[in-house]
């Protein structure tokens, strides 16, 4: 079928209404449409059109989704080296439509076997570096051993099709032969640019005494073009056990870090069950944990579906205020109860139950601002942290449906902005160590009479860090495990050697009773992720709104506990009146620039033919492909 935009023709054949009743700022005419495009056969949208067009170059290959998220995901890490790349790690939710099964594959980036809680604590700050340059957030001491080739490789051998050259054909060629530079990209690197120069590999990008990439010129990466040979040759071999990993731990052992290669022969993708739940009449599945982003999504639809009446309207200052209450629990359950399910017992059916959301739910008022703390909900047995955890900005996202129903939705990110500004063989390395906690200045001075250090985002850590014994020798391992069965179970955050941070990343599967109907997920956002997909999702499906409208507008955030505040965006504001109407409620609003950015794929079924309505979102501008 030829691409088409949606016209308004096409969207009321699609069901598709606009001015639905759970919209949310301004109105129909007034608001920015997403880049869209409606496809018969195949779809993918990612955050970058280099991507999409990689996906559905495999789909006309004859590939499926996982071939075609593999090559997307491989060209994102090409053309958006500040979101995410082989250097990176994050999740995929692979459903295989013959089976009606969905795999959660966790490729999220482990500690090194040197870590340990209190490796940032008092570590210094080097100012006069630039932005964002705390231990934790630059250098070798802020790298975690990356997953993402182990994650795109499980993915393409476990689920794919294609050969695997064929695979990485499209990123190769980008990194080969060039590709343009876009804002985004260009926007970030006169941020970041004096840090990237800094790097011999990183500086390669730039012309002689540039510090900024410019927008439109086009960029060659011919290191990577090197490492993704490698990578279509011997998969993820050469990244874990050979000659790249010799060059990375090289370069992050001079930036100040201490891995091994130990380290990287030791890190393996996970497969997992994902999270899921039914609500609305919908079966949403989502990431399972480190990443706390499928529980609160859940939590979060959960408890709207108590306040909310879909066959009725719903103002958008109704709706605006529902969306703040319901992440308020959540996010306050994602500082106490959520963490690597390698390392700690995660109660995910207390967090899911009903009665829960039922007691949250009991909470609410329709007039007036609750504090987060109101919709506290302890978990017998679990410790109470008294805590926060950080979260990244760097990340991409692609969604891909196939023309057998196969899709994916994957997520993968290098934390903040271009990750520690370090690489080698032109893979740029995460700084995913500032995603785990660090013990508070009260803990702390209790204990051991020191100091603390916040993470990029101000936020302070998530549990006290383990007692030790006179002398400051650490318990050992039987002596830990027996003091854990004896105390109550603490979610813990902090670094150590092989474990996961938390994340809030959140690719979003959801089913109806004919089958997939959304495959949706978001980047560049950190915590703010998982709040876009939950406000999108739900309008979309639940409000029936144009998804173009539901990704386009409007949206906020509040991550629960600390300062209760509601971030609004200055990209796109909420109307005025909507925003009178909040702080009438004693909502504080605190604006910010944006909010993450969504990509999705809406599945609609309509006299027995199918149609894949692809969006992207105008915040991280990029079209989607397909056929």
């Amino acid at each position: 079928m030829k691409r088409i935009r949606i016209g308004a023709q096409v969207a009321l054949a699609l069901g598709l209404h606009q001015g639905a009743s759970f919209y949310i700022g301004g109105n129909a005419v007034e608001a920015q449409y997403a880049p869209s495009a409606v496809f018969d056969h195949y779809a993918v949208a990612a955050d970058h059109s280099d991507g999409a067009a990689a996906g559905a170059a495999m789909l006309a290959l004859g590939g499926n989704a996982a071939d075609a998220a593999v090559a997307a995901m491989l060209a994102l890490g090409v053309v958006h080296p500040a979101s995410s790349g082989l250097g990176g790690g994050g999740y995929a939710l692979v459903y295989d439509a013959k089976s009606g099964q969905v795999a959660a594959i966790d490729f999220r980036e482990t500690a090194p076997a040197s870590a340990y809680p209190e490796m940032f604590v008092n570590a210094p700050h080097a100012a006069d570096l630039g932005p964002l340059s705390a231990a934790s957030e630059y250098g070798g001491k802020a790298v975690a051993i990356p997953g993402e080739p182990a994650g795109l490789a499980l993915v393409h051998t476990r689920f794919g099709r294609l050969d695997r050259g064929i695979v990485t054909a499209p990123a190769l060629h980008l990194a080969e032969d060039g590709f343009i530079v876009s804002d985004h990209l260009a926007m970030l690197s006169e941020i970041f640019g004096p840090q990237l120069t800094r790097d011999e590999d990183s500086a390669q990008w730039f012309p002689d005494g540039a510090t900024a990439l410019v927008s439109g010129a086009k960029l060659r990466r011919l290191e990577l073009a090197e490492t993704l040979r490698r990578f279509a040759a011997r998969a993820d071999r050469d990244f874990y056990r050979g000659p790249i990993a010799k060059a990375l731990l090289r370069r992050i052992n001079a930036a100040g870090g201490k891995v091994t290669l130990a380290d990287f022969r030791g890190y393996a993708a996970r497969v997992r069950p994902p999270v899921q739940s039914a609500h609305f009449n919908y079966r949403w599945v989502s990431a399972p944990p480190p990443s706390a982003g499928g529980v609160i999504l859940l939590q979060t639809i959960g408890l709207l579906e108590h306040w909310l009446n879909p066959g009725q309207p719903v103002r958008d200052d109704v709706l605006v205020h529902g969306f703040i209450e319901a992440f308020k629990g959540p996010f306050w359950d994602r500082q106490r109860f959520i963490g690597d399910p390698d390392f700690v017992n995660v109660p995910i059916d207390q967090l899911l139950s009903p009665r829960r959301t039922a007691f949250r739910a009991a909470r609410f008022h329709p007039l007036l601002a609750q504090s987060s703390a109101d919709y506290a909900a302890p978990i017998v047995g679990y410790r109470d942290p008294l805590a926060r955890t950080p979260e990244g900005d760097g990340t991409a996202n692609v969604c891909v449906v196939d023309s057998q129903g196969n899709a994916v939705a994957m997520t993968s990110t290098v934390n903040l902005p271009f990750g520690a500004r370090i690489g080698a063989r032109g893979v740029l390395l995460n700084n995913e160590m500032d995603d785990f906690s660090v013990p508070t200045q009260a803990q702390r001075q209790t204990e051991t009479g020191a100091n603390t250090s916040n993470n990029a985002e101000g936020l302070s850590p998530s549990v006290q860090p383990r007692k030790q014994q006179p002398g400051g020798a650490q318990l050992s391992a039987q002596q830990a495990a027996a003091k854990r069965a004896a105390e109550p179970a603490q979610i813990d955050n902090l670094p150590r050697p092989g474990q996961r941070p938390l994340s809030t990343l959140a690719p979003t599967l959801v089913f109806d009773a004919q089958g997939l109907a959304l495959c949706i997920g978001a980047s560049s956002g950190g915590t703010r992720i998982v709040s876009a997909v939950a406000q999108v999702a739900l309008k979309t499906l639940v409000g029936g709104v144009d998804p173009r409208l539901a990704v386009s507008a409007a949206r906020i955030h509040h991550q629960g506990p600390g300062d209760d505040l509601v971030r609004t965006e200055l990209l796109q504001p909420l109307s005025p009146d909507v925003e009178a109407s909040l702080v009438a409620r004693g909502h504080r609003i605190d604006p910010i620039n944006y909010a993450a950015a969504v990509q999705l794929v809406r599945v609609v079924h309509q006299r027995g033919e199918t149609q894949l309505v692809a969006v992207t979102d105008p915040r991280k501008p990029a079209a989607p492909a397909g056929r």
